[in-house]
């Protein structure tokens, strides 16, 4: 493995520390405690319809915590767009800890923006031994507006889970620089792999080391002639970590195209880089004056006049950025630092229907602020007064920060207020629809279909947005208009049935959303279904599980044999109508179709489960005690009181 050693770290631009790790150590936790506080708020939040069912409500791996088919599924799952096992099973261990309510992840969520914060001021101080300007940036940082995003919203996870690893990278980093050990060279490459299993836009870290290497630790000299002398061994130290990063992109753009995230780019190199501009001029806008924040921006407007001037003022400040290394060498750390950072998502290649988002700013803002602070630094050098002048201001802009955003955090509580806010900022159809989704499943049908109204005439050929308005006429009773927007979804290649889906898992499930549990409403939403798509196999299936939850027996094994007759490997309705079978005390027939069950998914322990009780039932209790062994070793627990009876039958110890 190489290695990053074999050079003096050179002198640095500052003065020794003169702060002792006493008040460092507890000025990163007062930093810490604050942001956790200002977030606070956010705890109390509910679940989003907007990716939180990906990654926690609707995902029944997620919701099972930890186990070892969820460890599977994290290490496997390109859902979400990447590869991020990660931060799959650290929503897993939420749901061990805190249980199935929102409040534990959103807690996680404060808890480890909190350490990032209290991280990046450590790790700025040890590396600078600038205590306020350090204090500065991890505040700016921790505060801003555009941060509520990543913190509040739950399916961001990923945002402040790489984040830690990013900071903890960063300090191993620096540790290793000024006091080089074998060892520790391993451990930043061991934080940078972790954070990139938690969030593939970590690709950057190796670079910005890179620019740590020119300032604050100057390990490239003073003048061109040392840079690119040194330049080499220093890309060449970090070459492990180089390969690291391009099998990670490699990775992620082949998990996001394959899960159809990625939307290719322009047609033409002219309006590729067009869109580069523009993103770039958006970021510097929202980091320094943040308005109309949304969840889903519109697609940034592109006039030739405004991408050709956005275009120059980026390359003047990136030329600007290299003409002043060796003189301002926090001006080039900081502004490429905030240019390389956004590179993976600044519209090369566009994920999804995102073409910026306040998300993507995390951690390429610290560069920014670093530009900030070092800047007045200089301005206020030996002028007494303006030091003092400027320190008020820092704490000025900080305290407007806090302010904004928690004015900021109601519109994260529930997907009602992030819906509304967002159509009343920027509308979007994808919010439109979304918004729609929502007002369904608190009953406001007729909003609904005016929502998707909305959505339709921002683009008529968004299906999804049929989907729904066929879903919300069902609810209405109009199935004409539902069976004309149900096949005109289909027409654009969407599948209307996946939103009457999700909202049967509300109404039928345990799920955590509102209208958990309800039968009768599965029942109805069933039948739509059924009227709307009569011939899959799923809509059989589907009225048969309400049908037999309402001890419909008769009614659910015709709709069972209904599933299987046009799709005779449905593995839950072999199931469904074997449990039916049971009900009726048809053993044989039972046995039959959970055999077949148990073959067409050996995995499923609750099918071993369901056959032990008919092997009891029909005194076969050895193949009923193996049975429970398989049950046991695929992660089931066979229930106690059945147990109990077939120790006493059979005369064996459970």
């Amino acid at each position: 493995m190489a290695t990053f050693g074999g050079m003096s770290s050179g002198k640095k631009t500052s003065d020794k520390p003169c702060f002792g790790w006493f008040t460092v150590r507890w000025s990163a936790l007062v930093l810490g405690v604050l942001t956790f506080a200002l977030f606070a708020p956010a705890i109390r939040y509910d679940y989003l319809q907007y990716d939180d069912g990906v990654y926690v409500y609707e995902n029944a791996y997620v919701l099972k915590g930890w186990s070892a088919e969820g460890i599977l599924y994290a290490f496997r799952s390109i859902d979400g767009g990447s590869w991020m096992p990660l931060t799959w099973l650290s929503l897993m261990l939420d749901q061990s800890l805190f249980g199935n309510h929102p409040w534990g992840h959103h807690f996680t969520n404060i808890l480890l923006h909190s350490l990032c914060a209290a991280l990046l001021f450590v790790v700025l101080h040890k590396l600078t031994g600038r205590f306020g300007a350090s204090w500065f940036v991890a505040a700016a940082f921790a505060f801003h507006p555009l941060r509520t995003e990543s913190v509040a919203w739950i399916a961001e996870r990923k945002d402040v889970l790489s984040g830690v690893f990013w900071m903890l990278g960063m300090l191993a980093y620096s540790q290793y620089v000024t006091r080089p050990a074998a060892k520790r060279p391993s451990v930043v490459l061991l934080y940078l792999v972790l954070g990139l299993m938690s969030k593939p836009m970590l690709v950057t870290f190796p670079f910005v080391l890179l620019l740590l290497d020119v300032w604050p630790l100057r390990r490239v000299g003073d003048d061109w002639k040392t840079l690119r002398a040194r330049l080499w061994p220093l890309v060449r130290e970090k070459a492990w970590m180089f390969v690291i990063v391009v099998v990670f992109c490699g990775l992620t753009f082949w998990s996001q195209d394959k899960s159809g995230a990625v939307s290719r780019p322009p047609t033409s190199v002219t309006e590729n880089l067009s869109a580069v501009a523009v993103n770039y001029g958006f970021y510097l806008q929202q980091n320094f004056l943040p308005s109309d924040r949304t969840v889903l921006y519109p697609e940034v407007g592109r006039s030739e006049v405004k991408a050709i001037v956005l275009g120059i003022v980026v390359v003047a400040l990136t030329i600007l950025a290299l003409a002043v290394i060796f003189h301002a060498p926090w001006f080039t750390v900081g502004w490429l630092w905030f240019v390389g950072t956004l590179v993976p998502v600044i519209g090369i290649v566009r994920v999804g229907y995102t073409t910026v988002a306040d998300r993507y700013t995390y951690l390429p803002s610290i560069g920014l602020f670093v530009v900030v602070a070092w800047a007045a630094g200089r301005i206020a050098v030996n002028r007494l007064w303006l030091q003092r002048v400027f320190a008020t201001l820092a704490v000025v802009l900080v305290g407007l920060m806090m302010i904004v955003s928690r004015q900021d955090l109601p519109r994260w509580k529930d997907s009602g207020a992030l819906f509304a806010s967002a159509v009343s900022v920027s509308p979007h159809r994808v919010v439109w629809n979304n918004l729609a989704y929502f007002q369904i499943s608190r009953g406001e049908y007729s909003e609904a279909i005016e929502s998707c109204n909305r959505a339709i005439e921002m683009n008529p050929e968004y299906g999804q947005s049929y989907g729904n308005r066929s879903l919300a006429y069902a609810w209405l009773d109009d199935y004409e208009r539902a069976k004309s927007d149900y096949d005109q979804a289909v027409k654009l290649g969407t599948r209307p049935i996946q939103p009457m889906r999700n909202r049967l898992t509300e109404a039928g499930s345990n799920s955590p959303v509102p209208s958990t549990n309800d039968p009768e409403e599965a029942w109805y939403l069933f039948a739509t279904l059924f009227k709307l798509e009569p011939k899959i196999a799923e809509s059989f299936r589907g009225r048969a599980d309400m049908r037999f939850k309402l001890n419909d027996i008769a009614g659910a094994m015709a709709d069972y044999s209904g599933a299987i007759q046009i799709n005779p490997n449905d593995e839950r309705a072999r199931t469904g109508r074997g449990n039916a079978h049971v009900s009726s005390g048809n053993w044989l027939a039972a046995l039959a179709d959970l055999s077949k069950a148990i073959e067409l998914s050996p995995t499923n322990a609750a099918s071993y489960q369901n056959r032990a009780v008919v092997y009891f039932k029909t005194q076969q209790y050895d193949q009923a005690w193996r049975d429970i062994e398989q049950c046991r070793n695929l992660g089931g627990t066979p229930h106690e009181s059945f147990l109990h009876a077939l120790s006493e039958a059979s005369g064996r110890k459970p």
